[in-house]
């Protein structure tokens, strides 16, 4: 049988337009898919950054410490009680450091302070090594291989050499661990949020040689090495870290495929790796497979029965799809395809714009809760920074009324303090002040409304709050005064006289909320409370905690109170009654 050559061409250029059909149909699939995994690797390395500043915070506030007891404990004019007292004051303060040791250069074991002993189960060495302080005198901080204590919790031990002179002469060896359990809620969170937009599997911390020791999934913690992850990462153990090193990948781990990415921050004793499903992503993109699959077969059927006169019409919007895939590629998620066909096309097309305005809402979500976290945790703890990251706290302009306890902290006397000082000096002061004090301040359920000068407000009940806000108040006062009492030690030699706060404090109802613009706002509280806790610690004589009447028949059951009298506060008619915290 003879065809025409009419059918020759016909049946050529249908070919043709088949074949143009299943090559832009595979390379949409393909672009979806590689589109994902780097969009997916890009995730997973904002995730490893989130840790890492997390970790580093961590690390940070424990060195520091460690700095200020290395200048504290070796003096010769401190007892043994003494010297514990001091090391208990700061430990109080602190969620990671529980037991402290001191060693001598020569090696040995001199004290060993504990804080919530039922809860750290990790026992420093009676010893330190010659080669352990030489590695300490040579790094500064000494991290050591993670040691699980006998209550089956992960800890990184930390040694630290304190000098007292240009000759670097060692005065003494600190060590400490840190549990790394407090790292695990932090784990579960990114891994949860993670999940809310692409499929993260796991994020778990390893040692340097590869041993897997803390997992997002609790019941998989524990020394296990991964011996199914590429080799270059097993050199770990041998070369140590110099530098930051991140390792990105693809393994194969009991049949089923992971994308991995990890990362090991330089001379730190472990590392961190996400890792995501290959077939949670392909599930992810299952739904664009499936609409091409669909174009395909429409394509081919309308192909056969219409020929050259649709297939022109029909090869157009794939055309746009493909050069709107360019565009996403340079991260143009704004993008859109318009088809008004309502065939397998318009649904591939419509199905391309679900994709783009996923991947935007995404990149959105990310660049919001970013700036959200920077601009809120300057003022607000991690827990109500997650409340407004999370939806549970809406950021708009305007407030409530909320019943709130105010807590004025002012230095007594500061202008006699900067007297004949420089100003860098005076600055590192209020900076190491302020620094302990917000972490006080948090640490109670409190949050920073703002530092005025040489003067720190803060509010308890706002914008969350409880029936305890007025004893968390009077507590937060409590251990500030306590921990100001420590850092006088240093702080009297160096400016010739101690550093005195006042205090005043106050409960009842103010207005809460956000201030400003809706470009520019703050949170904080308005009203008359605040006018009376701030006349207070005017009154507040060095040392001094004062209260009023409302404060006091809120904590009178935790703490002792002592009556001053009916007193008058600057602006207002009518005399109140203070109350001052009763010394211990």
């Amino acid at each position: 049988m003879r065809l025409r050559l009419r059918t020759k061409l016909v049946g050529s250029m249908l070919t043709l337009s088949l074949l143009i059909l299943v090559v832009t149909t595979t390379l949409i699939t393909q672009y979806s898919m590689d589109r994902l995994k780097g969009d997916a690797e890009s995730y997973r390395f904002m995730v490893l950054g989130a840790f890492t500043m997390l970790s580093n915070s961590v690390l940070d506030t424990v060195r520091d410490g460690m700095s200020f007891l290395g200048r504290l404990l070796p003096r010769d004019d401190l007892s043994e009680v003494e010297r514990e007292r001091r090391v208990l004051d700061w430990m109080k303060s602190s969620d990671y450091i529980h037991k402290i040791a001191m060693f001598h250069p020569d090696g040995r074991r001199l004290f060993v302070a504990h804080w919530k002993e039922k809860q750290h189960k990790l026992t420093p060495p009676s010893r330190l090594s010659p080669a352990m302080m030489k590695r300490a005198m040579v790094q500064n901080t000494l991290y050591l291989p993670i040691e699980f204590g006998t209550d089956r919790k992960p800890y990184l031990p930390i040694v630290m050499p304190f000098l007292v002179d240009a000759k670097k002469k060692i005065v003494a060896y600190i060590w400490t661990a840190i549990d790394q359990t407090v790292l695990f809620k932090r784990m579960k969170n990114l891994v949860r949020r993670g999940q809310e937009n692409l499929p993260i599997e796991s994020l778990f911390l390893v040692d340097r040689k590869l041993r897997m020791f803390l997992h997002s999934h609790r019941k998989l913690s524990g020394f296990k090495p991964l011996s199914w992850f590429p080799k270059e990462m097993h050199n770990i153990s041998k070369e140590g870290v110099k530098s930051q090193i991140v390792y990105k990948g693809e393994v194969e781990h009991q049949g089923e495929g992971f994308l991995y990415s990890a990362q090991f921050p330089p001379g730190s004793s472990y590392g961190m790796v996400v890792q995501q499903s290959v077939e949670g992503l392909e599930a992810f993109v299952g739904g664009v497979r499936i609409r091409a699959l669909q174009v395909g077969g429409g394509f081919a059927l309308v192909a056969l029965l219409l020929g050259l006169l649709l297939g022109s019409r029909l090869a157009k919007p794939v055309v746009q799809v493909a050069e709107a895939s360019e565009k996403v590629a340079d991260g143009q998620f704004d993008v859109r395809v318009t088809v008004n066909t309502r065939d397998e096309v318009g649904d591939m097309a419509r199905s391309f714009n679900v994709m783009a305005a996923s991947l935007e809402g995404y990149r959105d979500q990310l660049i919001e809760e970013t700036r959200i976290r920077t601009e809120l945790g300057r003022y607000l703890s991690a827990e109500l920074v997650e409340g407004v990251v999370d939806k549970k706290m809406e950021v708009k302009l305007g407030g409530e009324r909320r019943k709130v306890t105010v807590v004025f902290a002012d230095i007594v006397a500061f202008t006699k303090v900067v007297e004949n000082r420089d100003p860098e000096q005076i600055v590192a002061i209020l900076n190491e002040l302020f620094t302990f004090f917000t972490e006080i301040i948090f640490k109670h359920g409190g949050i920073i409304d703002k530092f005025i000068g040489d003067c720190v407000m803060a509010v308890f009940g706002a914008p969350y709050g409880d029936e305890d806000d007025a004893i968390n108040a009077v507590y937060a006062a409590e251990e500030m005064k306590r921990w100001l009492e420590v850092g006088n030690a240093r702080w009297e030699k160096e400016l010739g006289m101690p550093i005195e706060v006042g205090m005043g404090i106050h409960t009842g109802e103010a207005l809460a909320g956000n201030i400003g613009s809706q470009k520019r706002m703050e949170y904080t509280v308005i009203g008359d409370t605040v006018n009376v806790a701030a006349r207070l610690e005017t009154l507040a004589r060095p040392g001094q905690i004062l209260m009023t009447a409302e404060t006091v028949a809120e904590v009178e059951d935790e703490f002792e109170c002592v009556s001053l009298g009916m007193h008058a506060l600057q602006g207002r008619e009518h005399t109140i009654e203070l109350f001052m915290l009763a010394e211990e």
